[in-house]
């Protein structure tokens, strides 16, 4: 959503939620045919309050190498299925940290269902803050 991508992408209102009890707007970004490749796009959930974001959910589609998967998985007769986001849970002095991401990587086979190949959840639980101080002296 930085200023300089807002160019190449077109944002909506997908919907709302509630998040850890207070509201949350879901925007889509969806780029335009500008945005080429390699730029991730998709779902953003938005504390209505301050504006904080507080998940990413990325379009399977906007990930790199996902004409490669696609690819495979045509040539297997099934469909991709990546499933990628990262939550933004912790909060220190007005900034959001990572508190979780997530990605997995499936198959859909109509004679099948879904089977996943691989996925990993990493959990963000031991952030240590620290200060720095100097001095200058002339």
């Amino acid at each position: 959503m930085s200023e300089a991508r807002q160019p190449h992408l077109t944002y909506k209102i997908a919907g709302e939620e509630k998040v850890t009890g207070r509201k949350a707007v879901i925007i889509q970004a969806v780029p335009k045919p500008s945005l080429g490749e390699l730029h991730p796009y998709g779902k953003i959930w938005i504390r209505e309050d301050d504006g904080s974001v507080l998940k990413i959910d990325w379009d399977q589609k906007s990930l790199g190498g996902f004409k490669m998967v696609e690819d495979w998985a045509r040539d297997h007769e099934a469909e991709p299925l990546i499933v990628a986001y990262s939550e933004y849970g912790f909060e220190k002095n007005g900034l959001r940290f990572p508190s979780r991401s997530y990605t997995e990587q499936a198959l859909v086979r109509k004679d099948r269902g879904k089977q996943s190949n691989a996925s990993i959840s990493i959990r963000y639980k031991s952030y240590r803050f620290f200060t720095v101080e100097t001095e200058t002296k002339y």
